[in-house]
This record gives C-alpha cells, structure tokens and sequence, in this order.
C-alpha cells in the first residue's frame, strides 16, 4: 500500500477512514502518478526533467516493506528513502544528487527550490485524485464507516496520552522551535466548501461545555471567545466531509496543506464577518499561545488558540457566561504566552 501508519510517519495523522482508502491505492500506483504530475508541471524545462522524474520515482521507496524495521528507527520513509539511494549504483555520481535528495527530504516539510516545491505539490496533487476517484461517487457510496454527509463535528475524539505529544505538535507547539529550523510558509487557498456562516454556526456546541475533562472553547466577560485550533481542525474537516469534499483529510498528513486551510478559514472569518479579535493575534496568524489562569493559581501554558469576538456568535456575552460548566467556570484570566 502507498501509506503507512508507523509511528511518526505523517499519513498516522489520518483519520482511519482516510487512512484505509488510500490503502487501496498500491505503493506503485502512487510513484506512477506522482512521476506523471512532475513530467507535466516540468514541460519547457528540459534541465529540470530528469531531477525531477528522478525525484518522484525515488521519493516513496522508503516505504517499501522489504526496509521496514531496523531502518524504520532511523527515521521516517523520505530519510530511509535518502539511505537506500546511498547504496544505489550510480545515484552517487550524479551531479544532482544533493539537489533530488533534498527535494525528497522535505517533500512532507516545507519543501527548499523548485524541484522540493514542484514535488511537493505533484505528492499532493496525486493525493488528491487518488481520494477524489476512489469516493466519486461520494453523495451515494459510504466511506468506510461513515457516510459521506453525516456531520460527526459535534463532538471530537481526544488523543491518548501515548500520541497526545505528536498531537500538540501538529497543533500549534510544534511553533518556536520549528520556525528556527525551517522557514514556513502559508497562504490562503481556495475552499469552495467553506461557509462562513454555517462554520461559526459550528463552533457555538463547543463553547463553554466541557468534553472529558476538558474544553474545546470558552468565553470570557471580556467578550472573548478563545476556540482551539485543533477544534477548528475537526469542524472544518467534519464541514468539508458534508460537502463532499474529502481532499481537506489529508491536511491530517501534510502540515502546510493543514497550516494554509486553517490561515484561510481565519483570514475569512476576519474579513467576512469581522469575527476575530484583531487585538490579540495578528492577520498573518491563525492561532496563538495563550496562558489560561486559575482560580486557585493553576496556570495551563501550552493552549494553542483562535480568539474570537463573542458578538460572532450571535449570542451577547451574558447569555455565553451562563452557559459555563465545570472547570471552565474557575477560569480567572487569559492572556497571551509571548508579548
């Protein structure tokens, strides 16, 4: 199969019903498809072709089963992938060499030059019409397990503590140490499913409940509404889903496919229906690190949150605060983690 769920391998991210069909589509079938989207996106650069077609067809062999196991705790598939070229005959005398591994290296990550971008986007486009011709027929055929227009937004599912660490860094803390070692990029994108009504519509079920022992939003009297982006994640995902849209999945693999949807959303939501607090994240952000303060002094640090404007919601503050339960209600302050 043309994905694998090893621990630290982006497509684990995936939900299950994502994850199982694009188990259909065959390690080779996948190498193909990439390799055709990089000759198409080369035409007119005779210079580029050869890295290029060189790059698609080498970029997945890390997930071949024959190097499954030892090699698999060297790293994930595109650094086993580097490990096997190093033994191939003839890819060491390549003038290119550095040029296609690093384009290899990164086409999970933030991709450097073109041919890393040019992969990057072929990997993409490829996922992409591999989903959209397994569930053509979205609006009839189930996928596995769930059918196409149910809305399960309503209530998502936690991580165990064993995956709660790779959760929280694809959530927002991966942040400072991450933006020291690669320069990340993002960008609005189009989103034909997205409604920005129907989507603060969605976020109302989760403010102030609590789901766990935890919380997904919360209000305070200050008219701020603080939602976790990992709870926007899930709503548009649930969203998209119901509009037949299955593609938006795959951001659970690809942070920067995840990082330009989320921006995009927000971005909308600001300049649509003025529903973000422009005073405490700025327009080039989607979330921010905020300190949630206690009553009895408990200070939780690590939240990664979109703050919105209470009136978005169509409810006045007063109507929000009384819905309070739980822990929620001995929240005493909110401010962001870094000035």
């Amino acid at each position: 199969p043309s994905v694998v769920n090893t621990k630290g391998e982006p497509e684990s991210y995936l939900d299950k019903d994502a994850f199982d069909v694009l188990s259909d589509i065959s390690l080779l079938q996948h190498t193909l498809a990439v390799t055709e989207e990089v000759i198409q996106s080369t035409r007119g650069s005779a210079a580029l072709l050869p890295k290029a077609i060189i790059a698609a067809l080498a970029h997945d062999l890390g997930k071949l089963p024959s190097y499954r196991g030892k090699l698999y705790s060297m790293g994930d598939h595109p650094l086993i992938t580097l490990t096997i070229l190093e033994h191939m005959q003839g890819f060491g005398e390549l003038p290119y060499r550095d040029e296609v591994s690093l384009a290899i290296k990164l086409h999970h990550r933030s991709p450097q030059g073109l041919l890393g971008e040019m992969l990057k986007e072929a990997d993409q486009s490829a996922r992409r019409k591999e989903m959209a011709s397994l569930l053509k027929q979205c609006s009839n055929d189930e996928l596995p397990g769930k059918e196409c227009g149910r809305d399960d937004s309503q209530r998502q599912s936690y991580p165990s503590k064993d995956n709660q660490k790779e959760q929280a860094d694809i959530f927002g803390a991966e942040g400072n140490e991450e933006k020291k070692k690669e320069k990340i990029r993002i960008k609005e994108i189009d989103l034909p499913w997205f409604d920005p009504d129907e989507f603060l519509e969605r976020i109302k079920p989760y403010i102030n409940r609590m789901d766990g022992g935890r919380w997904d939003a919360f209000s305070m009297s200050d008219g701020h509404v603080y939602v976790q982006v990992k709870t926007l994640w899930e709503i548009a995902k649930a969203m998209a889903r119901t509009k037949c849209d299955v593609s938006v999945r795959m951001g659970d693999a690809d942070r920067d496919l995840r990082r330009n949807i989320l921006y995009t959303i927000v971005s909308r939501l600001r300049t649509e229906k003025d529903a973000i607090a422009r005073g405490l994240i700025k327009d080039e952000f989607f979330g921010a690190p905020f300190v949630v303060r206690m009553q009895d002094g408990t200070q939780y640090t690590k939240g990664y949150y979109t703050p919105f404007i209470a009136e978005a919601f169509t409810e006045s503050v007063a109507e929000l605060e009384v819905k309070k339960e739980g822990k929620i209600k001995e929240i005493v302050e909110v401010v962001p983690k870094f000035d």
